[in-house]
């Protein structure tokens, strides 16, 4: 979490009870989502929300998280800060370095407080109680965002995640051939020294 901070890197964690229903659970993920995206100066681009888990997650093709999404993010959230686009993506945390990282900030956070050694107000700011009133209206939900695969040849499939990571897709399945598009992929990537540590690290 400190390093999180250093590097001025925005994240929230809302601390509900187990048994709050699927809707309150989907309009956390929203606020969180919203609170992060207007934490960051001048934010201005295009998201994507991507909650770990089946489609289903959150009731038929998600359709909880959805119709949450487009009250918080509405038409004035959009012209100000971008779009928002809403999917899920079943291991989403194999593919997306930021969906594992949210999973060990929400582990971290349940074990200190199961164990008694933190409470909310002693954490960070960035953890707050969950609200019910976050919960909005029920209206129709915003379209369902689906994420493409990652089709080619990467080589192993440790190879195609990253790939697919680049790419802001997913793998398509397990199997995978030998390298024809790996250094092209990898080349896409603006930093060379992350471009090195890819090429000569993880091998075809």
């Amino acid at each position: 979490m400190e390093s999180l901070t250093e590097e001025s890197i925005p994240w929230g964690v809302a601390v509900g009870r187990s048994q709050e229903s699927i809707h309150h659970k989907a309009a956390a993920v929203c606020v969180l989502a919203k609170k992060t995206i207007t934490s960051v100066d001048e934010f201005s681009g295009d998201s994507i929300l991507i909650p770990d888990g089946a489609p289903s997650m959150y009731g038929d093709s998600q359709a909880h998280l959805r119709t949450q999404a487009s009250q918080v993010f509405d038409g004035s959230f959009q012209s100000t800060f971008g779009g928002v686009y809403v999917t899920g993506l079943p291991k989403a945390d194999l593919t997306y370095p930021e969906v594992t990282a949210a999973d060990y900030i929400a582990g971290y956070v349940r074990n200190r407080i199961d164990e008694g050694t933190e409470q909310v107000h002693t954490l960070p700011e960035e953890v707050v109680r969950f609200d019910t009133n976050w919960r909005e209206p029920s209206v129709s939900p915003v379209p369902f965002y689906r994420i493409r695969g990652v089709g080619g040849d990467y080589g192993t499939l440790e190879c195609t995640r990253v790939a697919a990571w680049i790419k802001g897709r997913h793998p398509d399945n397990d199997g995978f051939d030998v390298t024809s598009q790996w250094e092209n992929t990898i080349q896409m990537l603006e930093s060379q020294q992350l471009q090195r540590y890819l090429l000569e690290t993880i091998a075809p």
